[in-house]
């Protein structure tokens, strides 16, 4: 099933959950895992260019908060458009911890000579 853009939460949570579920996640196991590793920093690869990505934090599970990004869910506008695969992602850390990481790794990209954006 094709995942498009969508201006309402409601039917892009509903689009997120069913992809979840096909992918063999069940909404509680996302719950208990939000419990159990706090903040993880992601890296989407972005299309429109070869070494494009996008570095970001969330409480939620990576996968959950890739999907939040292609389906539109409070995602950023680059993300939105562009997010072609999550590619990468740390776990079990502060929000502070999480946030030091972004822009750490953020960096690391940029030194590495990707287009990284993000990273706020």
């Amino acid at each position: 099933r094709k995942i498009t853009k969508t201006s309402t939460g409601k039917e892009a949570r509903a689009r997120q959950l069913l992809i979840l579920e096909q992918a063999g996640f069940s909404n509680e196991d996302l719950v208990q895992w939000t419990r159990d590793h706090r903040s993880s920093v992601y890296v989407l690869r972005l299309r429109g260019g070869l070494g494009r990505v996008y570095v970001g934090m969330t409480g939620l599970h990576p996968v959950q908060r890739y999907l939040q990004h292609v389906t539109g869910y409070k995602a950023s506008s680059v993300a939105k458009r562009f997010a072609t695969a999550l590619i990468y992602f740390e776990s079990d850390m502060t929000s502070q911890e999480a946030s030091d990481r972004e822009r750490s790794l953020h960096q690391e990209y940029l030194d590495g000579g990707f287009d990284a954006l993000g990273g706020h």
